[in-house]
């Protein structure tokens, strides 16, 4: 899923810089491009991986997006560290828990 995703934000003409698809929720910093909103954004991100995750995967499990998400802005002299932050998240545990769902967008206009 995780390279999906990053296939369609280059195909918006954005740049992921970072991802990580938890079984609950995702992390992604990116490099946003001057002709596309964030909402945009994540509307195209949010229904092509939801349209990718059902005719694709294989699975028994349920699957939906939740309707909000939350976006943050960083300089450029701040993406080191969230680069970092979000690729170190596979290694440590996740402070909200499994039951609790997200998206999570670090965006940094380019």
């Amino acid at each position: 899923m995780e390279k999906y995703i990053c296939g369609i934000i280059s195909n918006c003409k954005c740049k992921p810089l970072a991802i990580y698809c938890n079984p609950d929720h995702t992390h992604v910093l990116i490099g946003l491009h001057s002709t596309i909103s964030v909402s945009e954004l994540v509307t195209k991100i949010k229904s092509n991986s939801s349209r990718f995750y059902h005719q694709n995967l294989e699975t028994n499990h349920f699957f939906a997006w939740q309707d909000g998400y939350g976006v943050f802005s960083y300089s450029h002299s701040q993406i080191d560290k969230v680069y970092h932050y979000i690729r170190a998240l596979p290694y440590n545990k996740a402070p909200f828990g499994k039951f609790i769902f997200f998206s999570y967008i670090c965006s940094l206009k380019v």
